[in-house]
């Protein structure tokens, strides 16, 4: 169970998706300094997407890689 996790977890580029969502979170908070929570909402949100969108990329380059 463990492995499998921690393959779908690799699937995602957990790294590279951290630094788009801790992009995100600094672009909205040096625009809207006043407004925190949303900026941390932004950075999840941008996070949740990065990730979804490599692990689309890993599963349509399944059969080039």
């Amino acid at each position: 169970m463990t492995t499998s996790l921690y393959a779908r977890a690799g699937l995602m580029k957990i790294p590279v998706s951290a630094l788009a969502a801790a992009a995100a979170v600094l672009g909205y908070a040096a625009r809207l300094p006043d407004r925190a929570p949303g900026a941390l909402r932004a950075g999840v949100c941008v996070f949740l997407l990065s990730g979804g969108v490599c692990t689309l990329n890993n599963y349509q380059d399944r059969d080039l890689d």
